[in-house]
């Protein structure tokens, strides 16, 4: 609401252009109202004068008393939780209860209203307003500093009794913190410290329940092996070696015995895994095992090894016949060849060296281009995108081209587990 001179308050227009003054002028009017020991103008007339500006002087008054009250309440050092509003020519007041506010505040003319629940002040009791709440301050310091401080003390108690079992009383550091003990270097400390117990206790005992929980869960699964050992179902005629470490799955194992035997019904695979088809009807058993100990393992790797090294050098070898056969009994046509089948058992380079078969429609080559080609450079008939190659072919076969890709994919299978075995 701004200021306006006596004369502006004297137009009706102002009234009409002021809806808060207006408002303001119809209060007055009613106060007015009110106070007439005798009713000689009715209250619709006097609310219709003071619009009409025929009552300035009191709205100017009321105007001032409601200007300085708001700049009063904007300095007026109200305890924690209260608040003041202007409504009308009264002050609001709304806040905590108080033992000494009701008194201090019936004296300056104050009011009790209970369908507000707060108290109304006249504004032009503005300034005995401000003076009651700075003298209640002043009053009130050192009783509120001393009971703060007991407040304090005691949220801080609550953390450090409960601290050392590794408990931390988060409402307690809350309550601590909002009576402000940071401002407090020693309580503040303190607190800290308690903090610090807490957690640290509290850690201790987690790690020592995880620990625990731990240990108890293998006695469990040491217990229930023992009970209930690893079993898989064979067929008879497919049992596993008893006592010698085999891969199962991704695992080195022993199996250690088997259970009673019994016919194997046709669902089985279901249950039991894959390899149990084409064997229903069959006599089976549960063969037991355990896991490998590191020693059986290291055994089972140097076997397997030794494995791969002995069907390595059978490969080589059934190679090495396959290119004798091809040499001996394959044609070496003369001329310019460039050929588009599949290559297998492909070992030659971009610059020439080694060999490769070759797979096409009507026939399968073999074609090499290393020292022999050095020997006889004359029987050179295969063009390649380096050096050229002496090649041999033989009629269309199938069972020797199924026989050489089998040997590739074993020989591809064999790079790549030397390739890992190397990396590992």
């Amino acid at each position: 609401m701004r200021n306006y001179s006596l004369h502006q308050l004297e137009l009706a227009e102002t009234y009409d252009a002021d809806p808060d003054l207006a408002s303001l002028a119809r209060k007055l009017a009613m106060a007015q109202h009110a106070r007439q020991p005798k009713k000689t103008t009715g209250l619709r007339a006097l609310i219709a004068e003071f619009l009409a500006g025929q009552h300035a002087s009191q709205v100017a008054r009321a105007l001032c008393w409601v200007v300085e009250a708001r700049d009063i309440l904007a300095t007026t050092p109200f305890p924690p939780g209260w608040r003041g509003t202007v409504t009308g020519l009264s002050i609001t007041l709304l806040g905590s209860y108080d033992d000494g506010m009701p008194e201090r505040l019936w004296h300056i003319g104050g009011r009790w209203d209970e369908s507000l629940n707060a108290w109304i002040v006249p504004v032009e009791r503005a300034t005995k307003l401000f003076d009651c709440f700075v003298t209640a301050r002043e009053d009130g310091l050192m009783r509120r500093a001393e009971q703060d401080l007991e407040d304090l003390l005691r949220w801080l108690t609550y953390v450090e009794e409960v601290a050392p079992a590794g408990y931390l009383f988060e409402r307690g550091v809350v309550e601590c913190q909002a009576r402000g003990i940071q401002s407090r270097p020693d309580l503040h400390a303190r607190l800290i410290q308690a903090t610090h117990t807490a957690r640290q206790v509290a850690a201790a005992k987690k790690a020592g329940r995880i620990s625990l929980l731990q240990e108890e869960r293998a006695l469990r699964e040491k217990e229930f092996a023992a009970a209930h050992p690893a079993h898989r179902l064979y067929p008879l005629s497919c049992a596993p070696a008893l006592q010698l470490p085999v891969r199962l799955d991704d695992l080195c194992v022993v199996f250690t015995g088997k259970g009673k035997s019994f016919r194997i019904d046709q669902a089985a695979h279901a249950g039991y895994g894959k390899h149990l088809q084409g064997h229903a009807g069959e006599e089976g058993a549960f063969f037991y095992f355990r896991p490998a100990t590191s020693v059986e393992a290291e055994y089972l790797t140097l076997r397997e090894a030794a494995a791969a090294r002995q069907n390595r050098d059978q490969r080589i070898a059934e190679i090495e016949r396959l290119k004798a056969r091809f040499r001996a009994e394959g044609d070496c046509p003369p001329g310019s060849f460039r050929l588009t089948g599949e290559r297998l058992l492909d070992t030659q380079a971009l610059f020439g060296g080694r060999s490769w078969f070759e797979v096409t429609a009507d026939a399968i080559w073999f074609c090499q281009n290393d020292g022999l080609l050095n020997q006889v450079p004359h029987l050179a008939n295969v063009i390649t995108e380096g050096q050229a190659a002496i090649g041999w072919c033989l009629a269309h076969d199938a069972a020797l081209e199924a026989r050489l890709r089998a040997l590739d994919a074993a020989e591809s299978n064999s790079l790549v587990s030397r390739t890992v075995t190397d990396r590992d």
